[in-house]
């Protein structure tokens, strides 16, 4: 069960995150940015999901898997879905190898967290 006023909350959240990490490009650091993307996409998803009465897993959470299959299944898009799903392969790539993330990834990754939290902006909108 949703806390009362969490999808807005997550949302907040979410365009703090995004935020960093336009700060985070701006300074050169590219792995930390792709991270905060993603985190700023999941909670915008997370707040997506609410939004929709998608409940949470069975132990009431929002794992990242979960919330990866519950998006591909309630996106409007394929798009919005395919670009949660690249978010969260970069951000893998960013935090766990020492493969160098580029300029344009980075800015890739914004572009992805931008059209996912217009979605969520889109659905609370509608609401």
């Amino acid at each position: 069960m949703p806390l009362p006023g969490e999808p807005l909350r997550r949302l907040e959240k979410a365009r703090r995150f995004e935020a960093a990490a336009q700060a985070l490009v701006a300074e050169g650091l590219f792995e930390s940015s792709i991270s905060r993307a993603y985190y700023a996409s999941f909670h915008a998803i997370v707040a997506f999901l609410i939004a929709a009465k998608v409940p949470g897993d069975r132990n009431e959470r929002w794992s990242h898997g979960y919330v990866s299959e519950q998006f591909r299944r309630q996106s409007p898009t394929k798009d919005a879905a395919r670009r949660l799903r690249r978010l969260y392969m970069e951000r893998v790539l960013a935090d766990y190898t020492l493969r160098p993330i580029s300029r344009v990834q980075a800015i890739t990754a914004l572009q992805d967290v931008r059209v996912l939290i217009e979605v969520t902006e889109a659905r609370q909108d509608a609401e």
